[in-house]
């Protein structure tokens, strides 16, 4: 047997090896066969339709095991984004191709926010800025001393953001001025893991942010006057409640890293608690929740009291925040793939290959999904309706 026949026998087991294995999660399936003796069999469909990808990766060489955090939102026609290299790029929408990029002072973990032609966000050094929207020019800065790394929450000309050492901080949307401030202390030496909650705002105008030692509050927008505290419970080594708070009418949800998530009232009351951990943002839809545990899993709960309809093992590594178009559940993996999973039961459907895991959560914006991964590596995906061969 000559060289060349041994090479084209060897490619053709590996076909009849890969038809064999059967489906699998990431998404290789059964060859269709055209035969002439048997029925045409359906064609596969992804959920998806790859668009672009482009390069935001700007830094040293020897960067170790980069991470990138910070969240991608899409604004009109634009992508906005900031990177662990120091820099904050606005990207066409369309093709990924960059409009404009502005360097910081330190690497750009928080989502930006965006208000009357003006884009926001702080960095890693603690300065927070207002960018123009359309050329990047800087509008003006802050520094708050501290680490800023989630997204301001905004209403009318005013800004609220929270530091990593627990300040919270009202500003003008204009020049930046303070307004007032609160200063949330943990107590020494206690463990604690790098973030912060994200605060956010009620119809009412009330303001709500939680700390690293499992404290919540709810403040007046207008003041900054605490209008109630309260301790969620751990018994966990982690207290942090770095999530996001979502809130539903009279009720809020909020987590801890190692848990509990809780869903409390308007005014504090506790309704139910269990033993899930999460420090990213809640999907919510219809009568359910669904939530990124700290431990790699998806999970489906009640929210009328917290039970669990379905819980699915995405990989080893953290979860972003889950994303859903139509019946299929978009969310990230740190240290491999954007993943997509049935909604409905919570099977793990498919996954697609992101340079180096993905820390920052994704953004749907209609039925483009965007994502940051922690190789510098920006995603564009078209979203289809759902097909399960």
């Amino acid at each position: 047997m000559d060289q060349r026949t041994e090479k084209v026998l060897i490619f053709f087991l590996f076909l009849v090896l890969l038809q064999s294995s059967g489906n699998g999660a990431y998404g290789f399936e059964p060859f269709h066969v055209r035969n002439r003796n048997y029925p045409r069999q359906p064609a596969f469909k992804l959920p998806y339709k790859p668009k672009w990808v482009s390069r935001v990766k700007k830094g040293g060489v020897f960067k170790y095991k980069r991470r990138e955090f910070s969240s991608p939102v899409v604004y009109e026609d634009r992508i906005f984004v900031g990177t662990e290299s120091g820099y904050f790029y606005a990207m066409k929408k369309k093709n990924g191709r960059r409009v404009w990029r502005f360097k910081t002072e330190g690497s750009v973990s928080s989502r930006p926010g965006i208000r009357n032609g003006k884009v926001f966000f702080g960095d890693d050094e603690g300065y927070f800025y207002a960018l123009d929207l359309q050329t990047g020019e800087k509008i003006w800065s802050l520094n708050l001393d501290a680490e800023i790394l989630t997204a301001p929450a905004l209403k009318g000309d005013q800004l609220f953001l929270v530091t990593v050492e627990g300040r919270v901080v009202a500003l003008t949307e204009r020049e930046g001025t303070i307004l007032w401030e609160r200063q949330h202390s943990t107590r020494p030496l206690q463990m604690t893991i790098r973030g912060n909650s994200t605060p956010v705002l009620d119809p009412e105008g009330n303001l709500y942010v939680g700390f690293a030692d499992g404290t919540f509050w709810s403040l007046s927008s207008k003041t900054g006057k605490i209008l109630w505290e309260r301790r969620i419970e751990s018994g966990e080594r982690f207290h942090d409640l770095d999530g996001v708070p979502l809130i539903e009418g009279d009720r809020i949800y909020i987590s801890s890293f190692d848990g509990p998530l809780t869903a409390v009232t308007k005014s504090g009351r506790i309704l139910w608690s269990v033993s899930v951990g999460s420090a990213v943002p809640f999907l919510s839809e219809k009568d359910l929740l669904y939530v990124s545990d700290s431990q790699g899993s998806l999970l489906a709960l009640q929210k009328k009291d917290g039970s669990t309809l379905w819980k699915t093992k995405v990989g080893e590594g953290a979860l972003t925040a889950p994303l859903l178009h139509n019946d299929v559940i978009a969310v990230g993996l740190s240290s491999s793939t954007m993943n997509f999973v049935d909604r409905t039961t919570g099977r793990l459907m498919f996954r697609r290959f992101a340079k180096k895991g993905i820390s920052s959560d994704p953004f749907l914006d209609g039925d483009q999904l965007c994502y940051l991964s922690n190789g510098g590596r920006l995603y564009s995906l078209k979203m289809v309706d759902k097909s399960v061969p």
